[in-house]
């Protein structure tokens, strides 16, 4: 039997809040947001984990603390690999 918590609801410019961030990780996203902030190139980050450790959680809260500091933002979730191929080229592009 699994049991699967209910998604949380992190809208796009939300940030972290003590009430949704349950495993702390304000901190791991600010030292990434002074990473940002610190490059001038064009920079693409991929987080990868098994299915449900949270990374789209993460990412999206981390997505909203960046747009608050007004640093741009193209979310892009990708499922299955297969499917993401041709998106993530025309993305790059």
């Amino acid at each position: 039997m699994k049991i699967y918590l209910p998604s949380v609801v992190v809208e796009d410019d939300e940030g972290f809040s003590s009430d949704k961030d349950i495993f702390e990780r304000a901190g791991l996203a600010q030292g990434m947001k002074n990473l940002v902030a610190s490059v001038d190139d064009p920079l693409v980050i991929a987080f990868d984990g098994v299915w449900g450790s949270g990374k789209t959680t993460f990412l999206r809260m981390w997505a909203g603390e960046l747009r608050k500091a007004g640093h741009p933002v193209i979310f892009f979730r990708c499922i299955r690999e297969r499917l993401c191929r041709g998106r993530l080229r025309s993305t790059s592009a």
